[in-house]
């Protein structure tokens, strides 16, 4: 007498995965919303300007989740789930100079040139690489990395929302947002301007047309006290580990983009090497956090 096991299932492996939904990438985000609105409102600093930010902050939230929520309920319309994020980190990214504000916590880029001097001495990468090796050609491609990280994560979502995999497309949201969600964290609690507004800038020579449009953009959007640990660095590790386990024909674009978009940021003085190696950390740390998740590999 033969009996089949009542838990197999006829229906493919893939498909099951396919239908699990993670919102972990909503759960940072909406988090670090809430955490900062606490900020906002009851920080020493506070004042109607950070309360009303705050309040924005929390009808974010929750307009997050109800898009989240709704898009589930109605999946011809899926793929309005993917529009908003890089607007939402780039209104995030600009409001963290009001919460450190309100927060008051002291500059510490002498602790941090403490610890460039004491992993490189008396050499300072951020000043000297650029003058080592001043040519056009690399500082240009360098530039035309950082100022297109953002759309490094959105590249490896279509790839592998191509493939009907929306289930590793979840998870690698999640990397990339909790990447750069505990990057802003701990720079809210300890601000660090870095190079660009202590250096001089590069050498003329060097001002190709990208070098100018990246600071032109910086000019009008970055934070003026967020450089530890590098969101940069921590996104775009991120992104090239989580392409190299789930996208291998596309891997050597991931790596060399984060690998440009990592240098970049030391050639183009805007982080401190220390910056970097927190931000590789980070970004180490958030995908192999959420590879574990992959249901292909357990």
């Amino acid at each position: 007498m033969s009996s089949t096991p009542a838990a197999k299932s006829n229906k493919p492996a893939c498909s099951i995965m396919e239908a699990r939904t993670y919102r972990w990438a909503e759960a940072w985000l909406g988090g670090y919303w809430v955490v900062t609105a606490m900020i906002l409102i009851f920080g020493p600093g506070m004042s109607v300007a950070s309360v009303k930010l705050a309040l924005m902050q929390l009808g974010t939230a929750a307009l997050l989740y109800m898009m989240s929520t709704w898009v589930e309920r109605h999946p011809d319309w899926a793929k309005l789930y993917w529009v908003p994020w890089i607007p939402f980190f780039v209104w995030t990214y600009s409001n963290i100079d009001t919460v450190q504000k309100v927060l008051g916590q002291p500059l510490h880029d002498k602790l941090v040139q403490g610890w460039e001097q004491a992993v490189w001495g008396n050499f300072h990468p951020a000043m000297e690489w650029s003058q080592l090796w001043p040519w056009l050609f690399f500082s240009e491609f360098l530039h035309l990395c950082y100022v297109t990280y953002y759309f490094m994560m959105p590249v490896l979502l279509i790839r592998l929302l191509s493939r009907d995999r929306n289930d590793l497309a979840r998870l690698a949201l999640c990397g990339g947002v909790s990447s750069l969600v505990a990057s802003y964290i701990i720079t809210i609690y300890f601000p660090v301007q870095g190079p660009r507004p202590l250096y001089p800038p590069l050498a003329v020579d060097l001002h190709g047309p990208i070098w100018t449009l990246t600071h032109a953009m910086l000019k009008k959007a970055a934070a003026a006290a967020a450089a530890f640990p590098s969101g940069h660095t921590s996104l775009a590790v991120a992104t090239a580990c989580l392409g190299w386990r789930w996208d291998r024909k596309w891997a050597l674009l991931y790596g060399i983009w984060g690998g440009g978009v990592v240098a970049a940021t030391v050639y183009g003085r805007f982080h401190y090497t220390v910056d970097v190696f927190a931000g590789i950390l980070v970004g180490v740390s958030c995908a192999a956090a959420v590879m574990f998740r992959d249901q292909d590999s357990q």
